[in-house]
């Protein structure tokens, strides 16, 4: 009979059923909410994430040579391309729970590693100040710990808590000199004696993604870059290799 009933129906059975019982020792009551929140598969912690782009400027890529004019160019950032140098991840994070929820660790997990992309370069200087980033992740680090501004893994000494209806953002820079990075974020957290693991993107969600730039900025078969007097034009590296050579691709210092 019990097997039946749905989770939502168990939920609200569990908590009328122990409703005399809450009365009777206090301090349960948080406790039986939690029970009944599992039921309905309301984890203890919520968290929306956010991909944004390169932190330095629009700096894109893709495999495919792009043979659009400069002019005809339409969404790039849409499908296809890809975040070159490094990129920002944004997670919000919220407490959903009567007690407070410990984030105890976040690690990059690779999900598929291959050389850069050098089909089609587009890039746009950064315009004005970027916002703060407080964690760092260094994806040709096998390790994949995020660092502090100390540059020291960040979890190591810090433990984030919230209580309920707490928000907290993370905001993460990834970056790499060396491949087409595709991953997912494994964060752990302990609640109520607990330890919980939760993928972000979720498994049924499309990874993050960066590229690094190519070795040499005329490797990239096309390129759509500004020219001297703000217009932006496409260049042929396979017939103009002198002029692609001039372009400026992101790069950072090498993993020590």
């Amino acid at each position: 009979m019990w097997l039946r009933l749905s989770r939502g129906t168990q939920a609200l059975v569990t908590l009328l059923a122990t409703t005399a019982l809450a009365a009777a020792i206090p301090g349960v009551i948080p406790y039986v909410s939690d029970g009944a929140l599992d039921l309905v598969d309301n984890p203890p912690l919520r968290v929306d994430v956010r991909s944004n782009g390169s932190t330095a400027g629009l700096y894109l890529a893709s495999d495919t040579a792009r043979s659009e004019p400069a002019g005809a160019l339409r969404n790039p950032g849409g499908p296809g391309w890809v975040p070159l140098g490094d990129s920002e991840q944004v997670l919000i994070l919220e407490g959903r729970r009567s007690g407070t929820v410990a984030i105890t660790g976040l690690v990059a997990e690779m999900v598929e590693r291959r050389p850069p992309m050098t089909g089609t370069f587009f890039g746009i200087p950064a315009q004005g100040e970027q916002e703060n980033t407080i964690l760092e992740v260094r994806l040709d680090d096998p390790q994949g710990v995020p660092l502090g501004r100390d540059g020291a893994p960040y979890f190591v000494a810090h433990h984030l808590e919230l209580a309920k209806g707490e928000l907290r953002v993370i905001r993460i820079r990834s970056w790499t000199n060396e491949c087409f990075c595709s991953w997912r974020l494994r964060m752990t957290y302990h609640y109520r004696g607990a330890d919980h693991i939760l993928l972000l993107p979720a498994p049924d969600k499309a990874p993050f993604q960066t590229t690094a730039g190519a070795a040499r900025p005329a490797d990239y078969q096309v390129q759509y870059v500004w020219n001297s007097h703000g217009v932006l034009v496409r260049l042929d590296c396979r017939t103009n290799g002198t002029e692609c050579a001039k372009t400026h691709v992101p790069s950072h210092p090498p993993v020590r």
